[in-house]
């Protein structure tokens, strides 16, 4: 089963220009992953499915707490924590930076595992 969670938004401190690193900015992630939920289905049962909900959560909680440098970086760090549910067999994550450049709607970095 596919799973797709679409522009999920937060700010973070995120950039390398001085006041990137002083001020959050908005991103806007979508996230894309597989698990077999036939036993989930079958049962008709949430405590067999992956609970998205409690997984994007913990993302932004987990990313609000960094000051990188990269999108590069924070794509990566949000597919470790994909990876970390045993549930999850791969994933897609793109993320956006809206502000990244003034002439542009956004600029993107995407990921998969």
């Amino acid at each position: 089963m596919k799973i797709n969670i679409k522009n999920l938004k937060t700010d973070v401190i995120i950039g390398t220009l001085e006041h990137e690193r002083k001020h959050t900015q908005p991103i806007e992630i979508d996230i894309e992953f597989e698990y077999d939920a036939a036993k989930a289905i079958e049962n008709d049962d949430f405590n067999y499915a992956v609970d998205y909900k409690a997984l994007t959560d913990e993302i932004i909680e987990y990313i609000k707490g960094t000051k990188l440098y990269l999108i590069e970086t924070l794509v990566s760090l949000v597919i470790g924590k994909l990876k970390e549910n045993k549930q999850i067999s791969s994933g897609r994550v793109k993320l956006r930076k809206p502000k990244a450049l003034k002439n542009a709607e956004y600029v993107s970095v995407e990921g998969t595992f």
